[in-house]
C-alpha cells in the first residue's frame, strides 16, 4: 500500500491515481453490497426461524397459562422475537468473522510489521472499551430489565381486572 501510495505520488500520474481510486470505491462498493446481502440473508433466517416456532410457542404459553394463574409464562413469545432479533443482529455476524482475525492479522504483518501492530493495538483497544462499555452500562441496563419486566407485570394484571370488570359496566 505505501509502495503504490508512493510510486503515485512520485510518478503525478493521475491516470494511476484515478483507477485506483475507482478500484478502491469499488471494492468498498462490493464489500458494503455483500454486508447487505449476508444481513439480509440472516434477517430472513431468523424470520424463518420464528415462523416455525411462533405457534408451538404461543399454544404452550396458552397451555401453561391455563394451568398457572401467574401470567409470567407469556414472555415466551418475547423470548422468540429477542432470538430472532440476535439472528438478525450484526452481533452474530461478528461472531462469525472472528474465526477469520488471525489470518486477516498475518495477512496485515506480511505487509508491514508496523501495520500489523498496529493494528493489532488497534483491535485490543477496541476490546478494552468494548468490555469497559459493557461494565459501566450493564447496572442500568439490568435496572432497565427489571422495570420493563415490572412494568408487563402491571399491564397484564391492569387487563386481567379490565376484562374481570368488564361485564359489570356494561350493565
Amino acid at each position: 500500500m505505501l509502495q503504490v501510495y508512493d510510486r503515485v505520488l512520485g510518478s503525478r500520474s493521475e491516470a494511476t491515481l484515478i483507477a485506483l481510486t475507482l478500484l478502491v470505491a469499488f471494492l468498498y462498493g462490493m464489500m458494503g453490497l455483500l454486508d447487505f446481502a449476508r444481513g439480509r440473508i440472516m434477517g430472513r433466517v431468523g424470520a424463518n426461524f420464528q415462523a416455525r416456532l411462533d405457534q408451538r410457542v404461543f399454544e404452550a404459553v396458552l397451555r401453561k397459562s391455563a394451568i398457572v394463574k401467574d401470567d409470567r409464562s407469556a414472555t415466551g413469545l418475547r423470548d422468540l422475537e429477542a432470538l430472532q432479533r440476535l439472528q438478525a443482529s450484526p452481533i452474530l455476524m461478528a461472531l462469525f468473522d472472528i474465526s477469520w482475525t488471525p489470518l486477516f492479522l498475518l495477512g496485515i504483518f506480511i505487509f508491514h510489521p508496523w501495520l500489523g501492530l498496529l493494528a493489532l493495538g488497534g483491535g485490543a483497544a477496541l476490546v478494552v472499551i468494548a468490555v469497559f462499555n459493557q461494565t459501566t452500562t450493564n447496572a442500568p441496563q439490568m435496572k432497565s430489565a427489571h422495570a420493563t419486566f415490572q412494568s408487563d407485570a402491571m399491564s397484564d394484571q391492569i387487563r386481567q381486572r379490565r376484562r374481570r370488570d368488564w361485564p359489570i359496566r356494561r350493565r
